[in-house]
């Protein structure tokens, strides 16, 4: 049987040893960073959907809005009543005879004849016409009276009579009146693929005069989202509950959704609402996020939309391919680098002293007594030497005597002492290769404390990509309408001009287009000021009397609810360097928000000292994104407020885009946003404490100059 020596056996060892452990490495380093790169895009594209989740509804329902804010003219109503007196002193029986007759009628002849010019060409139809086309998510629209008989219209109808149809009855309500939406189809009189909204009109009263049908163009309404894309392979769609395709930029619309029914209430069943789905349509993986379109005025009409954001798992998983191949090489080096520097080290301590010694032996036992042992170690391996060479020169002077053997057996128990010692060196050895084993368990828990630190700074950029993506979204949708709204007040305040004071209706009427495009106008600024990067400029100033500025400003808000004000800011503070003009912006919004919530009578605490940020914490502490250093001083501003307060959940969205706890008449959901904006943009921090029924305060820290 062939013999391996102990230098085979230790480069063995070794190799094997430092193999398994880069291998082991390897291992746990893929599925750690898969892991963590998986959550973060799906996190990211979560958040997206959900982003593109609120813009839909936010724009459905002001869509809604629009329509029913047409609805409220005095003309319209007055040729509403008009439609209805001519069935005045009827019966019911001869009402419906009618219609029937009216709609056969209608479905048979032309537009040339009587019956059918009529509603179509009256100045409430060339209203409608108008309205169609300036809105290009109307496909059609129609009134009818309150007997279900049309009135006017943008273009010929199926019917003349709708009082049989579904979306009528559902719209009157016998006589109660409610907004109607309806199922995504193809509309015949329109040839839309479009929603019905149907809404009730109204006398001043309150009485329901007659209904009126829209179709809303579900190709022009998604045409945004539908063109929106994410990176090379990602996607937007939307789709009903059923899973057809409502918005896809690479599927026909009604067609069955690239996602299974199954898949799709599957993902929105997990707390996580994303994961890797493949499908027939994409031919492979795919990691999709979903999220329900969250609209109350669908939701009372039992119609569901679903926003479905994927990305192909070949583009999601590309950094990390990337990345492993470069981790790959930097570990064979570094493992092929410690097994040679082990091995150089094991050969010199103890293969080397164990060869010299060996050949000492074979010279012994071969009757070369005069061989020496050279060994300068200064450790056992020396002294066995020593005792090699002793006992070769004694027992070449003594190896007839039997007092010389029973010395020679003395020097050989010596020997195998010194080997015994040996025996121990080697277990002390080999103890300090499973330390060193130990040392790489560390720098492995080391480079798992580095990802962490990774994911976060990674959770950062989503939520600095979210804000891109709102950004982008929100300038573009400004853009487009203030130019619109412009034009309108201009056509407002020529008109005001020209009617006279005795001409009260139509006054009225203008003064109330008038406060509504401006209050449109409004809401766009705030979109703009969202939206756009701006240069802050920036001076020292005294936080004390930009505080006092606001408070002066707010004046008569306070006065209005008796609100109590608390001056508590501390003097002698240092300035600090500031834009006087946006930090007044931030404590406006602040001063105005508590008000807002505090009822009457309630109190204001208004705080201002100078503090040293004893603790880490989110942005606090010796990492390279931390906006303060742990026992770095600031400037610390608390706004308290004696209102309502807010539950945890409200708390953790009051910063988000278009999240606000008004109506939708009160705020658009921008102003925290912007308040945050700010203060980042002064390289400050801003926190919120809230407990509900125990009010609110916001925590503001400044940098020192």
């Amino acid at each position: 049987m062939k013999k391996r020596n102990v230098s085979k056996k230790t480069i063995s060892i070794v190799v094997i040893s430092n193999s398994v452990m880069a291998i082991c490495l390897l291992v746990v380093t893929f599925f750690s960073v898969w892991n963590m790169l998986f959550n973060t895009v799906g996190e990211r594209q979560q958040q997206n959907a959900e982003i593109f989740s609120d813009f839909i509804a936010n724009q459905f329902e002001e869509e809604v809005e629009g329509i029913k804010s047409k609805l409220f003219s005095p003309w319209w109503i007055d040729i509403i009543n008009e439609a209805n007196l001519h069935y005045k002193n009827w019966k019911s029986k001869a009402i419906l005879e009618y219609m029937e007759q009216m709609d056969k009628e209608w479905i048979s002849l032309g537009v040339e004849r009587f019956y059918v010019r009529e509603p179509l060409n009256s100045g409430l139809s060339q209203r409608l016409k108008i309205l169609v086309e300036e809105d290009s998510n109307i496909g059609e629209m129609f009134v009818t009276d309150k007997y279900g008989g049309l009135v006017a219209a943008s273009g010929k109808t199926s019917d003349f009579y709708q009082a049989d149809e579904d979306w009528w009855q559902r719209a009157y309500n016998n006589g109660k009146g409610d907004v109607y939406c309806g199922e995504i189809e193809l509309d015949t009189s329109s040839d839309t693929i479009g929603m019905a909204v149907a809404i009730p009109i109204r006398n001043k009263t309150g009485q329901v005069i007659g209904i009126s049908k829209s179709i809303l163009d579900i190709s022009t309404f998604f045409e945004t989202l539908s063109k929106y894309e994410i990176g090379k392979t990602g996607h937007v769609g939307v789709f009903t509950g059923d899973g057809r395709v409502l918005c896809h930029e690479e599927m026909k619309l009604l067609s069955k959704a690239w996602i299974s029914e199954i898949d799709l209430n599957g993902l929105l069943s997990k707390k996580k609402n994303y994961e890797l789905v493949e499908t027939d349509f994409l031919k492979e993986k795919s990691l999709f996020a979903v999220t329900s379109v969250k609209s109350d005025l669908l939701k009372k009409n039992n119609i569901d939309w679903i926003v479905a954001v994927s990305q192909k798992q070949n583009e999601v998983f590309a950094p990390l391919n990337r990345i492993f191949g470069r981790v790959i090489i930097l570990i064979i080096c570094v493992s092929v680098f410690i097994t040679g520097a082990m091995l150089k080290i094991i050969q010199k301590i103890f293969v080397v002293p164990l060869e010299t010694i060996k050949n000492g032996a074979q010279h012994f036992s071969n009757g070369d007594f005069d061989y020496p042992v050279g060994l300068k170690t200064g450790d056992e391996f020396e002294q066995l030497a020593e005792i090699l060479n002793e006992m070769s020169k004694n027992f070449k002077n003594t190896m007839v005597s039997r007092d010389n053997l029973l010395f020679e057996i003395n020097q050989r128990t010596r020997v195998e002492q010194a080997l015994d010692v040996q025996l121990k060196e080697t277990e002390k050895s080999r103890e300090l290769m499973k330390s060193m084993l130990d040392d790489n368990n560390q720098i492995r828990e080391d480079l798992e404390k580095s990802l962490d630190s990774l994911k976060n700074a990674q959770g950062q950029l989503i939520h600095a990509e979210k804000m891109e993506v709102i950004g982008r979204m929100a300038s573009g949708v400004a853009h487009e309408v203030k130019n619109p709204l412009a034009i309108i007040l201009q056509a407002v305040n020529y008109f005001e001009g020209v009617f006279t004071p005795d001409q009260k209706m139509d006054n009225e009427m203008l003064a109330m287009m008038k406060v509504s495009v401006k209050r449109a106008d409004r809401i766009i600024r705030q979109l703009l000021e969202f939206s756009r990067v701006e240069n802050i400029e920036m001076e020292l100033e005294n936080i004390n009397l930009v505080i006092e500025n606001s408070l002066i400003l707010v004046q008569h808000k306070l006065k209005l609810k008796d609100i109590k004000v608390v001056n508590e800011t501390e003097e002698d503070l240092p300035e600090i360097m500031m834009d006087k003009g946006k930090i007044d912006q931030v404590f406006i919004n602040l001063f105005s928000n508590a008000v807002d919530v505090m009822p009457e009578d309630g109190t204001l605490y208004v705080r201002s000292y100078l503090s040293t940020l004893d603790e880490s914490r989110d942005r606090v502490g010796n990492r390279e994104n931390d906006v303060f250093r742990v026992g770095e001083k600031a400037i610390v501003v608390e706004i308290e407020d004696t209102g309502s307060g807010m539950d945890e959940e409200t708390k953790k969205k009051i910063f988000d885009p278009f999240f606000t706890t008004k109506n939708r008449a009160e705020g658009t959901g921008l102003g925290l946003t912007i308040t945050k904006s700010i203060i980042e943009m002064h390289r400050g921090l801003i926190d919120v404490e809230s407990e509900k029924g125990k009010g609110t305060k916001f925590i503001i820290r400044f940098k020192m100059p």
